[in-house]
C-alpha cells in the first residue's frame, strides 16, 4: 500500500470532536457537583491532550515519513507540540497550559492564513486545498482561545 497519498483528514475531525465528547461524558459521569471553572478546565485539558498531543504526534510522523515530499522541520514542530500536549497532563498549571495552547494556536492560525493566501493566489478551491485540515486550522485556535477566555472569566468571579 502506497502511504504517500494517504489523506489524514479524518484524524483532524476525530481529534476535534473526541475531546469535546469525552469531556462531556467525564462531566456527566461525575458523582458530585462540578464547578463551572472545573468544567472549562476539563474541556481545555481534553482538548489540549487530544488535539495538540495526539494530533500533533500523528501529524508530525505523517509529515516526516509518509508524504511524497517530507517536510522535516514542520514534522518536528508538530512532534514538539505533540509532546507539550501530553506534558500538559502532568503540569497542572495555567501557565503551562496557556503557553502550549497559545503556541499551538499561533502555529495553526499562521497555517490557516498561509493556506488562505495560497488559495487566493492560485485560485484553487478544490477539496484537497479546502478540506477539513483547512477549517480545523481555524477552529482549533478559536476553540482554545474561547476556552481560555471562559476560564479566565470564571476564575476572576471567584476572587
Amino acid at each position: 500500500m502506497d502511504m504517500t497519498n494517504l489523506n489524514f483528514s479524518n484524524v483532524y475531525i476525530v481529534c476535534f470532536i473526541l475531546p469535546l465528547l469525552l469531556a462531556s461524558i467525564h462531566i456527566w459521569c461525575s458523582r458530585s457537583y462540578v464547578f463551572a471553572h472545573r468544567k472549562i478546565e476539563l474541556f481545555l485539558i481534553y482538548f489540549i491532550v487530544f488535539n495538540v498531543g495526539v494530533g500533533g504526534i500523528i501529524h508530525g510522523i505523517w509529515e516526516m515519513m509518509f508524504k511524497e515530499i517530507p517536510y522535516y522541520q514542520l514534522g518536528m514542530a508538530q512532534l514538539a507540540f505533540g509532546c507539550l500536549g501530553f506534558l500538559a497532563l502532568f503540569n497542572r498549571g495555567g501557565g503551562f497550559w496557556l503557553a502550549t495552547g497559545t503556541g499551538y494556536s499561533l502555529y495553526l492560525f499562521a497555517n490557516f492564513i498561509f493556506d488562505s493566501v495560497k488559495m487566493s493566489e492560485n485560485n484553487s478551491y478544490d477539496w484537497h486545498t479546502v478540506g477539513p485540515e483547512y477549517y480545523i486550522s481555524f477552529l482549533v485556535p478559536l476553540t482554545i482561545c474561547i476556552l481560555f477566555g471562559l476560564l479566565k472569566r470564571e476564575l476572576s468571579k471567584d476572587v
